[in-house]
């Protein structure tokens, strides 16, 4: 089976950063989540009504990305990211953040402070490219057309690579399946590779169909280390002294050399724990498999019985 895993969560801390920032006491770390979704599900409901409500468009993509949370004692920063400027002038603003500071308010008592950014390449963005053709599939537009038409826009971006998978009943077939297309490189599995991913649903006549866009943008630099660095690694982590000096003797007879190289298990210890060299570890090796034959070496000292 094969065993998934959000790109997203996978490379925290690497190339990926959390949309919230904030410190909680254990017991209370339940209710900021609430909270968290609650105010992007109320910020995303507020702006897809206005939008609809001057386009007269029954469903119209609300152009945000992404909504950043950063909390504080008193004050909560929201940063909406928006992909295109003209969406600005259909947002109240005030009204949006005094609604919001109402809803806040029944949970905690904190004021909140709303900025808007913009992104410079929305196409280059996954959930602009899958709110493209949720459009597109809600417009009836073959699944394939959508799917090369949104590839087509996210190449202009110059970006490095592109999936985009489609699940569910495609073209109102009875059986369900999965379609996608890729185009350049998606390594999912190298962790310095940024990857910006998103799963979004889109309602049709036939269905919910579900769209998922990988999009690679590069891998993220290696860290040059310095010169200090460099001698304080090779300092750190030089290997040590084997524990067989010169003058020992490596022989089935030799009980005491023998029995450091085995485990409390009975097994004989590998090379990356005992640090022998590789012509030692093979002559441990052999005097430990005569004692044994010999009976010198039993299996009931080993365990203590």
């Amino acid at each position: 089976m094969g065993q998934k895993i959000n790109p997203l969560g996978f490379r925290l801390g690497t190339t990926q950063n959390h949309h919230s920032c904030w410190f909680e006491q254990p017991k209370n770390y339940s209710e900021g989540l609430i909270e968290d979704q609650n105010i992007r599900d109320y910020i995303e409901d507020f702006v897809q009504e206005n939008i609809q409500k001057n386009r007269r468009i029954a469903s119209s993509p609300s152009g945000i990305t992404r909504i950043k949370i950063l909390k504080g004692t008193d004050l909560t920063e929201v940063q909406i990211y928006l992909a295109f400027p003209k969406l600005l002038k259909e947002i109240p603003m005030e009204e949006l953040q005094t609604n919001l500071q109402k809803k806040i308010d029944c949970l905690l008592n904190r004021k909140i402070n709303i900025a808007i950014t913009r992104i410079a390449k929305p196409y280059g963005n996954p959930i602009i490219l899958a709110q493209y053709i949720a459009g597109q599939l809600e417009h009836r537009v073959p699944f394939r057309k959508a799917m090369k038409r949104a590839i087509a826009k996210a190449k202009k971006e110059k970006i490095k690579g592109i999936r985009v998978q489609i699940a569910g009943r495609l073209g109102g077939k009875d059986i369900a399946r999965v379609e996608w297309i890729r185009k350049g490189r998606v390594p999912l599995q190298t962790i310095r590779a940024k990857i910006d991913y998103c799963s979004y649903p889109v309602r049709t006549i036939y269905g919910v169909l579900g769209i998922k866009i990988w999009i690679f943008r590069g891998k993220k630099k290696k860290r040059n280390l310095s010169l200090e660095t460099k001698i304080f690694s090779r300092i750190r982590f030089r290997r040590r002294l084997p524990p067989i000096q010169s003058g020992d003797r490596i022989d089935y007879r030799n009980m005491s050399v023998i029995s450091r190289f085995i485990s409390q298990q009975g097994k004989i210890l590998s090379r990356r724990v005992n640090r022998l060299t590789l012509k030692q570890q093979r002559l441990i090796t052999i005097a430990i498999k005569q004692a044994r034959i010999l009976s010198s070496l039993t299996y009931n000292e080993i365990f203590g019985k």
